[in-house]
């Protein structure tokens, strides 16, 4: 596959505790925008422990798609590693 062929938008949600961050969804806004001028599809990536309450909110904030990774290890969910 060529890379012309990738197509879409994701925006990437940051959660601490169970708690997306404020910019996540302004991102996705952002990406909605970019999205929709492009004619691509807009997803979210979600990475975290017991976070699946954050999908629908994803979508409220136009998310078309979310890709969904729970898993105990992610609990302490760190940015830097």
């Amino acid at each position: 596959m060529g890379k012309e062929e990738y197509r879409g938008v994701w925006i990437f949600i940051e959660q601490h505790k169970g708690e997306a961050a404020p910019v996540s969804w302004e991102l996705l806004g952002v990406g909605r925008r970019l999205a929709d001028d492009l004619e691509v599809e807009l997803a979210g990536v979600l990475l975290g422990h017991n976070v699946s309450h954050l999908v629908k909110e994803a979508w409220a904030y136009g998310a078309d798609k979310v890709y969904l990774v729970e898993n105990p290890l992610l609990e302490p969910y760190r940015t830097d590693p």
